[in-house]
C-alpha cells in the first residue's frame, strides 16, 4: 500500500516539480544567475520574504474590521513578528552564501527524503545502513525528494499565503 501510495503521489508531483525547475532555469537564464543562485534566491529568501509578508493581512484585516479588540490586535502584531522572526532565523540558518545555502538546502531535503524512504519501508536498507550513491540519488529517495520539494516548495507556500488572505478578509468582516 505505502509504495502504491508512493508511486501515485510521485506521478503527481513530477509534472510539477519540472515545471518549477523550468521556472527556475528561465529565471536563471534571464537575469544570468546561476541555478543554485535562482534557486536559493527563489526558493528561500523569496518565498520565506513572501509567507512573512503575507502575515501582513492578518494584522490589516483586524485593523479594518468594524471595532478592534486590544487582544485581537495584539495577537495578530505577535503573528507578524512570529512571521518576520522565523524567516530571519531561515535567513540566519541558510546565509547569504548561495552556494552554501543550495548546498545545504539540497542535502537536508534530501536526508528528509531518505529518512522517508527508511521509515516508509519503501527501500530494502535498514536503519542505520547507508545506502549506495546511486540508490541514494535515483532511487526512492529521488522521487520522495521531488515530492517533498513539491509539498515545501508550492504546496506549502501557497496554502499559508491563502490561509494568511483568507483570515485576514474574514477578519474585516467580523463586526464584534
Amino acid at each position: 500500500m505505502t509504495n502504491a501510495l508512493f508511486s501515485i503521489l510521485t506521478l503527481m508531483c513530477i509534472p510539477v516539480f519540472a515545471v518549477c525547475i523550468a521556472i527556475l532555469y528561465g529565471v536563471s537564464y534571464v537575469t544570468g544567475w546561476s541555478y543554485e543562485e535562482t534557486s536559493v534566491y527563489i526558493n528561500i529568501y523569496l518565498q520565506g520574504f513572501l509567507i512573512a509578508a503575507s502575515s501582513l493581512f492578518v494584522f490589516f484585516g483586524v485593523l479594518k474590521s468594524s471595532k478592534v479588540k486590544w487582544y485581537k490586535l495584539i495577537l495578530s502584531i505577535a503573528y507578524v513578528i512570529a512571521n518576520f522572526g522565523f524567516y530571519a532565523v531561515i535567513l540566519q540558518h541558510y546565509g547569504y552564501d548561495t552556494a552554501v545555502a543550495f548546498d545545504k538546502c539540497y542535502h537536508e531535503l534530501m536526508d528528509i527524503s531518505y529518512e522517508v524512504v527508511i521509515s516508509c519501508g519503501l527501500s530494502d536498507y535498514g536503519n542505520g545502513i547507508d545506502p549506495s550513491l546511486i540508490e541514494y540519488c535515483a532511487g526512492p529517495t529521488m522521487g520522495v525528494f521531488m515530492v517533498i520539494n513539491v509539498l515545501f516548495f508550492v504546496s506549502a507556500f501557497i496554502t499559508i499565503i491563502w490561509l494568511n488572505y483568507y483570515i485576514g478578509k474574514k477578519c474585516r468582516r467580523i463586526k464584534t
